[in-house]
């Protein structure tokens, strides 16, 4: 009767050991990397006594884990980064030997557990790869021992026991398929931009390189090269990939077409943002670049000469000027008093808004540079240029113009520029107000 209820005192008492599996969230999507902790704890003082060790080689940690999941395969991807903490303890996971940091000691009942932690980064790369089974800590004990010449300690009734984790409980979600931009290449999670060129002065026709680098927490590995950007007063020849220390590196191979040009265009980049549940096309910052006409024009081959003569049409196109602008500074000129020309100044200036406005709405519908132009338009007509550049947020903001309305125009404009480049445009709705309200505020 002794015996029987020993046994069952220790059958309620607590495992010498325990496995957990801690991810960071409950969701993710496909490609994006999952990172958690996988952490483990034993009675030191019961392995200590009665332990044996469980593989023919010793280990740090007297014990193995094995899941599913805790390898790669079509599924998933798994990495197991170092762990920071001190001392390190190295114990078998799976087919591999990982490092485990020690995090602290967990009390439970009578048992004093050593607690270790080893962190991991998991991808899933099909919305089928959640883990679906638990983690199993498996161990080897005795209740007695007897001693050898020979072998030295040797257990009189050697016994293995397993203890298992909770099923890990996050989820895998697709990339949504609406509103994906054709300039989508895989790319998820939380990137920066950065790009650099070869030279800071280049000819026109001259070859040259611009280097787009990318970081940030994502499947940085795993997504394909971005294609080719249209940049005014470039042809994009061609992209490669570097090898980088950190992060991926992309290299164009540029033709300037153009002389006069005093910057590299910001270099897109779209990625699927899993925070913001949207995809995001990001941008680099302008380059300083120099472009100087070509020593000689007829050295050029055919082919880059043509290219150079397409992209001069090109510019006029774009740069032209309407009629009645025209028509109107032509008044402007005739005008020789002074009171009469301030008067016809702020009347042109009216009208030019109006049809400005007229042109955006009629553009609400059309394609994003359309679009794009239209408001830009407005914005630049409001500080009286006739072109837009950067400095008509400077001028907007020098001119007391209220504040709430520089920022809602500058938004608005930032995400027509996205959809340039494939991002999902803004309301048209939002548009036309964000310019009436920039046109109406006070100053």
């Amino acid at each position: 009767m002794f015996a029987a209820a020993l046994a069952a005192l220790r059958a309620q008492a607590p495992a010498p050991a325990f496995v957990e599996v801690v991810p960071e969230r409950a969701t993710v999507y496909v490609e994006q990397p999952l990172h958690g902790v996988l952490r483990v704890g034993y009675d030191v003082a019961f392995f200590r006594e009665r332990g044996i060790d469980l593989f023919a080689q010793r280990f740090d940690l007297p014990f193995g884990v094995r899941a599913p999941w805790v390898e790669d395969d079509a599924a998933h991807a798994l990495s197991w980064p170092a762990p920071d903490g001190e001392p390190l303890r190295r114990g078998v996971v799976g087919a591999g030997v990982r490092q485990f940091a020690t995090v602290g000691e967990r009390r439970d009942g009578e048992r004093v557990y050593a607690v270790l932690e080893a962190p991991f980064v998991w991808m899933p790369l099909t919305v089928d790869a959640p883990p679906g089974a638990p983690v199993e800590l498996r161990y080897a004990f005795a209740s007695a021992f007897t001693e050898d010449f020979l072998r030295g300690r040797q257990p009189v009734d050697k016994q293995e026991a397993t203890v298992r984790s909770e099923v890990p409980a996050w989820t895998v979600r697709a990339l949504p398929v609406e509103g994906r931009p054709e300039t989508f290449c895989g790319a998820v999670g939380r990137f920066e931009l950065r790009a650099t060129v070869s030279a800071p002065r280049v000819e026109v026709g001259q070859g040259f390189t611009a280097t787009l680098t990318i970081t940030g927490d994502g499947n940085l590995q795993r997504f394909a090269a971005p294609p080719l950007p249209e940049l005014a007063g470039f042809h994009v020849q061609g992209v490669v990939e570097r090898r980088a220390a950190a992060g991926r590196e992309f290299v164009f191979d540029l033709l300037p077409l153009r002389a006069g040009v005093e910057a590299l265009p910001p270099l897109p980049f779209c990625a699927f943002d899993p925070a913001a549940e949207r995809y995001v096309v990001s941008h680099t910052a302008p380059v300083p670049l120099t472009v100087v006409p070509a020593a000689d024009v007829t050295a050029l081959p055919d082919r880059v000469r043509d290219l150079i003569a397409r992209e001069a049409e090109l510019h006029r196109a774009r740069n032209a000027l309407p009629a009645w602008v025209w028509l109107l500074a032509g008044i402007a000129l005739l005008a020789f008093v002074p009171g009469w020309l301030a008067l016809r100044r702020r009347g042109a200036r009216r009208a030019a808004l109006q049809a400005a406005l007229r042109s955006l709405q009629d553009s609400a519908s059309g394609d994003a540079p359309a679009r794009l132009a239209a408001f830009e338009r407005v914005c630049a007509l409001v500080v009286g240029r006739d072109a837009f550049g950067p400095e008509v947020w400077q001028a907007l903001a020098g001119s007391g113009a209220d504040a709430t309305a520089v920022a809602a125009a500058r938004q608005v404009h930032g995400q027509l520029a996205d959809a340039v480049y494939g991002g999902v445009p803004p309301p048209a709705t939002e548009v036309c107000a964000a310019a009436q309200q920039l046109v109406s505020a006070p100053r």
